[in-house]
């Protein structure tokens, strides 16, 4: 049958060098001829299939670099090339050492981890120790994160979590073995969570926009702060943080609050429990206030805890990262 495109051209231009200015359609026809044979078995295991594979000599032309002829002598970093079925790995071997590939990757992971608009000295820094190592991501990442931009206050708290950083913050805020959590409420929770939460939460990060392993196009969800900063998105969070509370059978004794705690103390063992640091000293007070004076009267101290909970794992700082 006819080669498909597809593979090769995302393969170029989503997971490596990018379009612009790298290559051309030649390169995209030369790429889908090096990874014809590669396929997968019944169990959706690799499995090279060699009648499938084009023999032939293809060419790779890509910016930045001299051709790469795979004709049986060309290889990567201790990958022969004698055989077929390793052109495919030795194209992946050289594409993940394009400098094209190290820029791009360099600047999605800051972007990622430290700021959505990164200078280009960061990123030319950081993409050098990418070349230097070969795509060592652990170095890669340690340059990210000891960089002074990444310790900068300037960029803390700087960044939308996306609905499924939001969605692990919370279990990670209120889930098993939190900070003040009772070993006996943590079985219980557990095994709540087991059945029913699993599968919740991925149906709240469904309507929330961000659906495990769903988005719609190749490229994936959107990466940038202002996708996910709207009025639905907040009100799917607000909701997401209620239900997440409300599978805690006791707060008191899960969060350690004595009988008759006041609404400030409440908030402050809620804060050092869930979120240290984030609230502001006016959110907190407000938090305060609102489980003072803002719930009926008698409402019961789990109640008053579950609603100071819920309005603190809402607050703007917690969507923040």
């Amino acid at each position: 049958g006819n080669t498909n495109e597809n593979f090769a051209r995302e393969l170029l231009e989503l997971h490596s060098v990018g379009k612009i200015g790298t290559y051309d359609e030649e390169d995209v026809q030369q790429v889908t001829l090096i990874l014809t044979g590669w396929s997968y078995n019944g169990n959706r295991e690799f499995l090279y299939r060699p009648n499938r594979h084009d023999n032939s000599v293809k060419v790779v032309t890509l910016e930045h670099t001299e051709p790469w002829v795979f004709d049986g002598e060309l290889g990567c970093d201790g990958i022969p090339a004698s055989e077929f079925e390793n052109e495919g790995h030795v194209l992946l071997c050289r594409l993940a050492r394009h400098p094209r590939t190290a820029e791009r990757m360099s600047r999605k992971l800051i972007g990622r981890f430290v700021t959505e608009n990164p200078s280009d000295e960061l990123v030319k820094r950081v993409a050098s120790v990418w070349l230097r190592t070969k795509g060592d991501l652990r170095h890669v990442m340690a340059a990210i994160l000891f960089s002074r931009e990444f310790l900068s206050l300037k960029h803390a708290g700087a960044k939308v979590k996306r609905p499924y950083l939001y969605a692990a913050s919370l279990v990670r805020a209120v889930g098993p073995g939190s900070e003040g959590s009772s070993e006996l409420v943590d079985q219980a929770h557990t095994r709540a969570r087991e059945r029913d939460s699993f599968h919740g939460i991925m149906g709240d990060l469904s309507e929330l926009g961000e659906g495990l392993h769903l988005a719609p196009n190749p490229t994936g969800y959107p990466e940038t702060s202002a996708a996910w900063a709207s009025a639905g998105g907040l009100l799917g969070r607000m909701n997401l943080a209620e239900r997440i509370v409300r599978e805690i059978p006791d707060p008191a004794t899960h969060w350690r609050i004595p009988q008759r705690a006041s609404a400030r103390e409440i908030v402050l063992r809620l804060e050092i429990a869930l979120a240290p640091g984030v609230l502001t000293p006016d959110t907190r007070k407000a938090i305060a206030d609102y489980i003072e004076n803002g719930l009926p009267p008698g409402t019961s101290l789990n109640e008053r805890i579950r609603q100071a909970a819920r309005v603190l794992l809402a607050s703007p700082r917690f969507m923040l990262h």
